[in-house]
């Protein structure tokens, strides 16, 4: 019987419950923004806004790129547009992109951008925070929010009531599982809870 090359769709899985559970993302990635956040007013999806502004390049489906609009409590004139990047593979000019994509938006919107990258990969060579450009005298430094997967702790993730912290285990189960020999597989699916 041959193997089925059915692969499972992490980008599309992570933009679908980020975008069904956006104030239980928030408050589990950025609490002290989820904090201020006047969730009465439903956050605009600005995901298709999104990929007319994706940066050139040699790069991967960028499904979970996302990009919402929130409003806070006490300037609920000023939105708060919320860029989050899910970053699963290794990719030299990662922190250039995000820049761009940061550079894009602010020119776009005029307002204010909390970036956030969460980073599935398993190697800290690409798990940058930062993208610094200088030429004679011209200097820009720029950096984002990150969440490594893999940093996380299993059992902290257990015992927190939100939602997210099963996404994150699983996300880091399948980072586990992607990584090790065959056996070492079988061990960490038998005991996934």
């Amino acid at each position: 019987m041959p193997k089925s090359s059915k692969q499972i769709d992490f980008d599309g899985n992570w933009k679908r419950v980020v975008g069904s559970l956006f104030e239980d993302f928030l408050t589990f990635f950025a609490p002290n923004l989820a904090e201020l956040v006047d969730w009465s007013r439903q956050p605009d999806d600005l995901n298709r806004e999104l990929q007319r502004l994706q940066p050139e390049g040699r790069s991967r489906n960028r499904q979970a790129d996302s990009l919402y609009r929130v409003h806070l409590k006490d300037r609920s004139t000023i939105p708060v547009l919320v860029h989050l990047e899910v970053q699963g593979w290794d990719d030299v000019d990662f922190h250039k992109r995000m820049f761009q994509y940061f550079y894009r938006i602010l020119d776009l919107y005029g307002e204010n951008i909390y970036t956030l990258v969460i980073y599935i990969n398993d190697n800290e060579k690409y798990m940058s925070n930062r993208y610094q450009y200088e030429f004679y005298g011209t200097k820009l430094y720029f950096e984002f929010n990150t969440f490594v997967i893999k940093e996380q702790q299993e059992e902290e993730l257990i015992q927190s009531p939100n939602p997210f912290s099963f996404v994150v285990l699983a996300a880091k189960k399948a980072v586990q599982i992607k990584t090790k020999n065959e056996v070492t597989k079988y061990e960490i699916n038998s005991n996934v809870r």
